[in-house]
């Protein structure tokens, strides 16, 4: 699925070319050998050259996040004192970072660099490079899919596991980076570089996503209530992660109005780029900020409701860890009001069976979800306080 669009992308975007590199994948104790991949510093592999006898870190190839660039911890990397050691695996490649063991950050922060293999500086033939963090299986179907839909060829990307040499190597300048605005021109190329997997698409319905209880963590309870209630109102309701990866850009390329839970499934629109329809976030309290930038980039009519409260944290588990992870619960009146002002047609949700849907919810997630945490007695600790925060809610 090559893509035809050959030609410098932007006159500011940084692309360096490295010469006598050694690729460094993250070892055993990095954030990214972990599923969440959200820890930090958010990388601890990456590039290093070797020259008059020294190695040093090729700081273009960090990870950044938030604002900050990764610290390169080159003293620990134990690179050989002959680079010659090293397998050569190419004479020329383009990198494109770590390969996030992670749905969503795999979107947020894996694929900002696949832009150069678009760019007229770079050779067609070369091949391109993902580092594989240790214990990862990477790579996985839907990074595979996400790579064709943005017009990466599958036999063309190396996944690098062990150190090894590349003697030219090019390092684009990440083009998105999570917690950072985006630049609208990269919005414009994503949109351009998925359109040809995603075809033609009708916009005949609104379109709620949202997340299934089984999930796990970062769920709302009565999402599912919420979904079969909407469909009584014309929304077509979507779990993403139950269809095709193309499947899910369709739906949401070809929705009337999108309306969406956070979480993984929201930054499909990483790979879109841009859509014409308006967007409409269930944000929790501590997210505003964040969704502010996202929702002007993706949409010309968006609109964020802090609808979504987080249950009380427990007593073992970090605030900043919670932010992320929560077990949350709709703040019914205000989503009312949001979703009759952002659809036009009155929507009245049967509160009796929504409360009903929460507390059926935490009856089955009380099973396997506070397994998923790292005290998990802390969090079955919470589930009387979590019954009675609902009740008294109603």
């Amino acid at each position: 699925m090559a893509l035809q669009l050959r030609r410098p992308l932007s006159a500011l975007r940084g692309l360096a070319l490295e010469r006598h590199t050694v690729l460094v994948p993250p070892g055993a104790e990095s954030p990214f050998a972990l599923r969440a991949g959200r820890a930090s510093p958010p990388q601890n592999g990456g590039v290093a050259t070797y020259r008059a006898g020294r190695w040093s870190a090729v700081t273009d190839a960090a990870h950044r996040r938030d604002g900050h660039e990764a610290t390169l911890p080159i003293e620990r990397w134990q690179l050989p004192s002959d680079p010659n050691a090293l397998p050569l695996i190419a004479r020329e490649a383009v990198y494109l970072g770590v390969a996030i063991d992670h749905f969503g950050h795999f979107l947020t922060e894996s694929i900002h660099r696949a832009w150069a293999l678009r760019d007229a500086r770079v050779p067609r033939e070369v091949p391109a490079i993902m580092l594989v963090a240790h214990g990862s299986a990477a790579p996985l179907g839907y990074q595979l899919e996400v790579l064709d839909v943005l017009g990466v060829e599958r036999d063309r990307v190396l996944w690098v596991r062990e150190p090894a040499r590349v003697s030219r190597l090019w390092v684009p300048e990440l083009a998105s980076r999570l917690g950072e605005p985006v630049p609208l021109s990269y919005v414009t190329e994503q949109r351009e570089a998925s359109r040809a997997a995603i075809g033609d698409v009708d916009g005949a319905q609104p379109l709620y996503l949202h997340k299934p209880i089984d999930h796990g963590r970062g769920v709302t309870l009565g999402a599912g209530e919420l979904a079969r209630q909407l469909e009584s109102v014309g929304v077509r309701t979507v779990v993403p992660e139950r269809l095709a990866f193309v499947d899910q850009l369709r739906a949401i390329a070809g929705a009337q109005h999108v309306i969406a839970d956070q979480g993984s499934a929201l930054h499909l629109l990483d790979v879109i780029g841009h859509i014409d329809a308006p967007l409409s976030l269930l944000a929790r309290p501590d997210h505003a900020s964040y969704l502010h930038d996202f929702g002007a980039r993706r949409s010309p009519d968006w609109a964020a409701s802090v609808c979504v409260q987080p249950l009380p944290a427990p007593a073992g588990i970090a605030s900043a860890t919670w932010r992320f992870t929560s077990l949350s619960r709709f703040d019914v009146g205000t989503l009312e009001t949001f979703l009759t002002a952002r659809l036009g047609v009155e929507v009245a949700l049967d509160r009796d069976a929504l409360h009903t849907a929460e507390l059926d919810d935490l009856d089955r997630w009380q099973h396997f979800g506070p397994a998923l945490y790292s005290d998990e007695e802390s969090v079955r600790a919470s589930l009387p306080e979590w019954r009675e925060a609902i009740d008294r809610a109603r």
